[in-house]
């Protein structure tokens, strides 16, 4: 049975090798988590701070300044990552000269042909800011691209946005979409 957190209901369920926990936010809406290699407490911390930005206990992705924008101009997919700060996001953390980002939202989908397509938006402080992250981005990806064996590549700067565009095979995956997503 479930049991109870902020009087909302928790179930968590161990299936097949993976730690799943599923809570009700209300009557419509549920939240779930979960994940191979993370602990029973992070699944459930996971939920539960979901659950605590449903409830308005704390501050949500959609209060950071800027965030909604580029979720709306990133399309829907299977998968996706959305961080509000950019010292997590893989593909700049190591590159100086792109202080200036503070935000990113990407997301996957699904090709014909077993290709997959990575949109990601990466949001920075002003327009001079992008321009300047613009040439060092387009270098890490063209670097990436040799490495992981990218079929198509695209960088552009639209205002204080650079929007980036990658083409993969569906058995490259997981390494294009860890560019973007944070390790943990």
């Amino acid at each position: 049975g479930p049991t109870s957190y902020e009087g909302h209901d928790v179930w968590d369920v161990g299936l097949l090798g993976t730690n799943v926990t599923m809570a009700t936010a209300d009557d419509t809406t549920g939240v779930a988590a979960s994940g191979r290699g993370i602990t029973d407490e992070a699944v459930r911390g996971l939920v539960e701070s979901s659950l605590d930005a449903f409830d308005g206990r704390s501050a949500t992705l959609i209060d950071t300044p800027g965030l909604t924008g580029l979720l709306g101009d990133v399309p829907s997919g299977f998968a996706a990552a959305v961080l509000s700060k950019c010292d997590v996001f893989p593909l700049l953390s190591s590159i100086s000269g792109t202080d200036g980002c503070i935000r990113v939202a990407v997301s996957a989908d699904i090709l014909p042909g077993e290709l997959i397509v990575l949109h990601g938006l990466i949001g920075f402080a002003d327009q001079d800011s992008a321009a300047a992250a613009m040439e060092l981005t387009s270098r890490a990806l063209g670097n990436e691209k040799l490495a992981q064996e990218f079929v198509d590549l695209g960088v552009r700067q639209e205002k204080e946005n650079l929007r980036v565009r990658l083409i993969v095979d569906a058995d490259k995956f997981g390494g294009a979409f860890a560019l973007f997503a944070p390790r943990n």
